[in-house]
């Protein structure tokens, strides 16, 4: 499914200065790779980025508390889809937050990709979020693309509260 990229190694804290090397990139000597740069799938390129919250919960209430949180009005349940590889979807213009499940089985794989209408990459969900839930405010416009099995949700904004 993801093809043969060659090794891939990290260090660990205690580690020495650590090594990526496969088909698009070699970093060494202890640099460190851009940690928004894309580096998990073909020809991936450095992105400019969005704010994303990341949460261990995946407690549709609490993730909606977390959405009310961050915008001071009521938000609607999650609604939960479930996309094959290379689905293509754009949200509803509505969409206040996209939630994406990390939750990851054994040797499971899976990145979002996000792009404007262009199809330029805006920026993705990759691997570093395992075992998380990330929640990334939303701007209408976008779209994303999966990269393996992925369950994403969008959450809406359901009442505004006046000031």
């Amino acid at each position: 499914m993801w093809g043969n990229f060659g090794p891939i190694s990290y260090a660990t804290s205690n580690a020495k200065p650590y090594t990526i090397s496969d088909e698009r990139t070699e970093y060494q000597a202890g640099a460190r790779p851009d940690p928004k740069a894309a580096t998990d799938l073909l020809n991936p390129k450095p992105v400019d980025g969005m704010r994303k919250i990341r949460t261990k919960t995946s407690s549709d209430h609490k993730l909606v508390k977390k959405c009310e949180e961050e915008t001071g009005h009521k938000c609607s349940n999650p609604r939960w889809q479930d996309f094959n590889d290379l689905a293509r979807y754009v949200p509803g213009p509505d969409t206040a937050f996209l939630l994406v499940d990390m939750h990851l089985k054994s040797g499971e794989g899976k990145a979002v990709y996000i792009h404007d209408s262009n199809d330029e990459q805006v920026d993705m969900v990759g691997m570093e979020y395992k075992g998380f839930t990330v929640i990334i405010p939303w701007e209408a416009g976008l779209k994303f693309v999966c990269y393996g099995p992925c369950r994403v949700a969008e959450v809406v904004v359901t009442e505004v509260s006046s000031t």
